[in-house]
């Protein structure tokens, strides 16, 4: 008598694990042992702070709560580049961008991580997860922040990241981020990215290129430092898997939600209704196509930089710039 498949889901992750080869089994434990370190037992969460990932059940909802992370980031950046409500709700309503916020006893957000899970590849081209980081910003002058508010909501995202990976079987690479100079330190101090180094033939240090895709008319890239931390247990990284995760997070600047009449009106001040649909294509594939020109530009810079590349703090560049 023939008995029915047991089903993946109805196994513990134990049974599942068994089912894959040794050497896949010891990424996946050694990338899950790495981010564990980083998740912070509920128990040092700090008195009288809720944490929680966001969730929209409609269009109303996504926009309202959109506007209320906008805010919030517009009042700690003071800066008006950062990604628009419209981003956040596209994000937010196509479940690919992950929002965690620390609130308050009155329900006022002190501090916001968003966050976005992506499958990016081995060298030798086996599936991973990896992990964008989009904001991990706290407000410094509410009366409960300090540094386990930080420390508390990316807990929150790492711990998401981890059930993503046991649930996928998928090991976890890397978290990574663009960075302005200012915020370079924090992100040293926690969750531990750096900015990434190479050596070039004259035993010159040279940071790696990193050039992020024009949010204007412009046809040039915007240079920022890319920071990473690896989440595998890797201390280095080739220069063929750094283009690698530079292009996964180009690809999602390119992302069709991103460039449909509706979101091009927002941007536009326009009404959806006198946008043309096939002229937001027309601009999107020529978005693609500046975003490889930019991928190009760094790959040829980095041709200077002999092996791999690795990670410094900017307390560790300082003291090799000393000797």
């Amino acid at each position: 008598m023939m008995t029915e498949p047991i089903d993946p889901k109805n196994l513990s992750l134990a049974e599942r694990l068994d089912q894959v080869p040794m050497d896949q089994k010891e990424k996946l434990e050694q990338s899950w042992k790495v981010v564990e370190s980083d998740i912070v037992s509920k128990e040092k969460y700090p008195e009288g702070v809720t944490i929680s990932k966001v969730e929209c059940k409609d269009s109303e909802e996504a926009q309202k709560t959109s506007e209320e992370l906008y805010e919030f980031l517009s009042k700690v950046f003071k800066d008006p580049e950062v990604a628009d409500p419209m981003q956040i709700q596209i994000g937010m309503e196509n479940g690919f961008i992950d929002n965690f916020v620390a609130r308050d006893e009155k329900g006022k957000i002190v501090s916001y991580m968003q966050s976005q899970t992506i499958e990016t590849q081995s060298a030798s081209g086996t599936p991973e997860l990896s992990m964008v980081v989009w904001y991990l910003q706290t407000d410094n002058k509410s009366k409960v922040a300090n540094p386990m508010v930080t420390k508390s909501v990316a807990s929150e995202c790492f711990a998401n990241l981890l059930k993503k990976s046991q649930e996928e079987l998928k090991p976890i690479k890397a978290m990574f981020t663009e960075a302005e100079p200012e915020v370079e330190r924090i992100f040293n101090l926690y969750p531990g990215m750096k900015r990434v180094y190479g050596t070039t033939a004259d035993g010159k240090l040279m940071e790696a290129p990193y050039l992020c895709p024009p949010e204007d008319e412009s046809t040039e890239g915007v240079p920022a430092h890319f920071m990473i931390k690896m989440l595998n247990g890797e201390s280095s990284i080739s220069k063929d898997d750094y283009m690698a995760l530079a292009k996964s997070i180009h690809d999602q600047y390119t992302r069709e939600q991103y460039f449909t009449p509706e979101a091009f009106a927002y941007a536009e001040e326009l009404d959806p209704k006198d946008v043309d649909p096939d002229a937001v294509k027309a601009y999107w594939e020529n978005y693609k196509g500046i975003t490889k020109n930019i991928q190009t530009q760094m790959e040829s810079a980095l041709e200077s930089v002999e092996g791999d590349l690795t990670f410094l703090s900017a307390k560790e560049r300082k003291n090799i710039e000393k000797k």
